[in-house]
C-alpha cells in the first residue's frame, strides 16, 4: 500500500490561494462592471428592427430625392431643347453646331427617320 502524504495547513493555505488566484482572473472589477452596460443603455440601443426600419426610411427618402433631381434635370433638359430649337429655327448656328450643343442634352432624343 502507497502510503498517503499528510497536507498541513500550510499546503491547504497554497492550494486555496492558487484556487482564489484563478477565480480572481476571471471574476469583473468594479471598474469592469461599470464599463459594462446598463439596462438603461441596453434600452436607449438600437434593435436590428430598428436599423432596417431606418434603412427603409433612408431608401425612401433617397428614392424621392432622385425623383425631385430627375424633375430638376428634365426642367433643364426642357430649355435647353427650346434653346436649341430656337436657334435650329433661326438658322443662327449650324446643324454640326446645333448637333454639338445637343450633346449637353440630360435626355438624349431618339432621333426616328423614316
Amino acid at each position: 500500500m502507497s502510503k498517503k502524504k499528510k497536507i498541513t495547513l500550510e499546503d491547504l493555505a497554497e492550494m486555496m490561494q492558487r484556487q482564489f488566484d484563478e477565480i480572481d482572473g476571471d471574476m469583473a472589477t468594479k471598474d469592469d462592471l461599470k464599463k459594462m452596460a446598463t439596462k438603461v443603455d441596453l434600452k436607449r440601443m438600437a434593435t436590428k428592427d430598428d436599423l432596417n426600419a431606418l434603412e427603409e426610411r433612408l431608401s425612401r427618402q433617397i428614392n424621392s430625392l432622385r425623383g425631385d433631381l430627375i424633375l430638376v434635370d428634365r426642367k433643364e433638359d426642357k430649355k435647353l431643347n427650346f434653346v436649341i430649337n430656337l436657334l435650329r429655327k433661326k438658322n443662327i448656328f449650324s446643324q454640326a453646331d446645333l448637333k454639338a450643343i445637343s450633346r449637353f442634352r440630360v435626355f438624349p432624343r431618339i432621333e426616328i427617320h423614316g
